[in-house]
């Protein structure tokens, strides 16, 4: 992305902000355009003040080119880091050797705090075997806040999902023992997967996208997706226009767009053996249509091996209830 495309995005939306809002920089890599970030950065700064807003700058990065100028900046400025750190499996699913440049970057935050640090670990079922020793040793390592994900992309055996059973349950105990110590329960998969509502994609509704080129989109999952995956008609359904198509008929544009975005709440999704909206544990469900989509099926037709990882997390975060009450 360029700065003057940044700039015309910034202006565009600015106005349409709450008080404080919220400012990500997704990739790929967004390092790789660190230019872009140190100029847009206090662009938005000085146009929020005049405006009476506040806004909150994230970043997500594999952290493989963090230098002290970077590290330097995202502290001057307060930002939430994503670091994608894939625990005992680094050296294999990420750059051999990776690693240690990784664990020393966790330290430097952790030791720092002038970052909000989340730290989030992808599993695959070949991998899956270290999903609790590597969220353990980053808890110990004093990072606040660590998450999991599993890669969907090719499905999960039987015996990939007991060995995901056996890691979460692990995990599962480890995180009722630090709420118990420290009063924070430090995985935020068992935060957001409480049952409390039927979940929605936020995408277009408290958020959009711009990509590279200047056009917007509910999401930037959905823009990746739409250019690798959904063809010509991904692009009329769930892509809002350029920037300056935009901004000249926001309000007509959106309505006409959004409801494509509006149909992925989890109760009007489907499995194989029937729709989603007759299933006990709806309120503890939730999957992102993109990544369904990347796992071969449509974007709201849950694959069986997804709804069962679904339901292994669900009773997990279950028993996790139970042993807070119980406490």
């Amino acid at each position: 992305m360029s700065p003057e495309t940044a700039r015309r995005a910034v202006v565009l939306f600015l106005p349409r902000m709450t008080r404080t809002f919220h400012v990500c920089f997704y990739g790929g890599e967004p390092l790789l355009n660190f230019d872009l970030i140190r100029e847009t950065v206090p662009f938005i700064r000085s146009l929020s003040r005049a405006a009476g807003r506040r806004p909150r700058f994230s970043l997500t990065t594999n952290g493989s080119l963090c230098t002290e100028e970077i590290l330097g900046f995202l502290e001057k400025h307060r930002f939430s880091v994503v670091l994608s750190y894939d625990g005992h499996a680094q050296d294999v699913q990420r750059m051999p050797g990776s690693s240690g440049a990784l664990r020393r970057l966790i330290a430097r935050f952790v030791e720092s705090g002038r970052v909000r640090l989340e730290v989030n670990s992808v599993f695959t079922p070949e991998t899956v075997t270290g999903l609790f020793g590597s969220l353990r040793e980053l808890v110990d390592r004093g990072v606040p806040s660590v998450r999991y994900s599993l890669s969907i992309i090719k499905p999960w055996r039987e015996a990939d999902l007991r060995k995901l059973s056996r890691e979460l349950r692990q995990l599962r105990k480890f995180a009722a023992a630090a709420y118990g110590k420290t009063g924070t329960i430090p995985v935020q998969n068992f935060r957001e997967d409480i049952p409390c509502r039927v979940r929605y994609c936020p995408a277009g509704r408290d958020r959009m996208a711009v990509d590279p080129d200047g056009r917007i989109w509910g999401c930037a999952l959905f823009a990746d997706w739409a250019r690798d995956h959904g063809g010509a008609g991904a692009f009329r359904r769930f892509g809002f226009g350029t920037i300056e198509r935009f901004a000249k008929s926001a309000d007509s544009v959106y309505a006409r767009v959004f409801p494509n975005y509006g149909r992925f709440s989890v109760d009007q999704y489907r499995t194989p053996s029937g729709p989603c909206f007759l299933c006990p544990r709806l309120k503890s469900c939730w999957v992102c249509p993109v990544n369904v989509g990347l796992a071969g099926g449509g974007l709201d037709e849950i694959p069986p091996s997804v709804c069962e990882i679904q339901k292994i997390k669900a009773g997990e975060t279950d028993h996790l209830i139970q042993d807070l009450e119980s406490a």
